[in-house]
């Protein structure tokens, strides 16, 4: 017992270390366009992976100019698992702030474990150009840590974005990632451009459309709706033609807060869920400040009584 003990101690070093590798090109055949695995929030997943969504907070960090419709003060958390392994799991955080002419972002996202993982932060700006166009940008710095000597020290890339309000229910927008050639920094991130649609068609449902463009790789569609089905209730669905994958998902508002969760498959590889909880502040002040002005008027109506 005490011989069998010592060989599994001696062992688990070993295991992390091939669990680690095995990780490490895993991501590099799953994430090879988004190498931290940032995937917005559960709505977007429930979608089939559809960024530019109405009025959404973590659209904003998906195509910056998204920022420009943002009016109220968002913050939200998303965790992420794919295929039902931990290790391969999510953490992000973001934050908007409306300030003055501008909209102001910051996200953080973390993906893997203590002996593999890929953090990106990233602060954002976006603002209305015009009746028609509204533009955003961001600022990205991205690492990544293993147990090998083979550490990321960390690279400084941006992204853009800009929307077209065509229409009062149709917008179509335009978003590239890592605009500057790997070859001034010698750096391995992939270079993205992708286009979207989104058609409002009634108050109750709206479709998307996008078509992503990776450098060195061939484009793949995506395709999203997403419907009020009861009052609060959302239901949603999509496809994502990178990996043949289905997702649906839900969600449900409830005052200031709103809960989404998402499922997306993969044709080899099984299923991705996702959970996000996004606050509006500024309807906690609203609901707040409603609260305190009935309870003023119930106490004057007891007061007018009690003459």
């Amino acid at each position: 017992m005490y011989f069998s003990g010592t060989i599994l101690k001696q062992l688990f070093p070993l295991q992390k270390i091939i669990v680690s590798h095995l990780l490490f090109f895993l991501s590099l055949n799953c994430l090879a366009g988004d190498p931290f695995c940032f995937k917005g929030s559960a709505r977007e997943t429930g979608t089939g992976g559809i960024c530019l969504l109405d009025n959404d907070t973590w659209s904003s960090f998906k195509n910056q100019a998204a920022l420009a419709f943002n009016h109220s003060i968002n913050f939200g958390f998303n965790y992420e698992n794919r295929f039902g392994i931990k290790e391969l799991g999510t953490r992000t955080a973001c934050l908007s702030i409306p300030y003055g002419k501008v909209s102001l972002g910051a996200i953080y996202s973390r993906f893997g474990y203590s002996d593999f993982r890929r953090e990106l932060f990233g602060a954002a700006c976006g603002m209305t150009l015009s009746k028609v166009i509204s533009g955003g940008i961001q600022i990205d710095y991205i690492t990544e840590k293993t147990i090998s000597e083979y550490n990321n020290p960390g690279i400084l890339t941006c992204e853009a974005g800009v929307i077209l309000t065509i229409k009062e229910n149709l917008k179509a927008g335009i978003h590239l990632f890592n605009p500057i050639p790997n070859s001034l920094r010698r750096s391995g991130l992939i270079s993205e451009l992708e286009t979207s649609v989104v058609l409002k068609l009634n108050e109750s449902l709206f479709a998307a459309a996008e078509i992503k463009m990776r450098m060195g790789q061939i484009m793949f569609i995506k395709t999203g709706f997403e419907y009020d089905a009861y009052r609060k209730f959302k239901v949603r669905g999509g496809f994502n033609s990178e990996n043949n994958s289905f997702c649906f998902g839900i969600g449900y508002e409830a005052g200031p807060a709103r809960i989404d969760i998402g499922f997306a498959t993969h044709e080899k590889l099984g299923v991705t869920s996702s959970i996000s909880m996004t606050f509006d502040i500024n309807s906690i002040n609203h609901k707040v400040h409603k609260d305190l002005r009935k309870e003023r008027a119930d106490i004057n109506l007891y007061e007018a009584w009690q003459l």
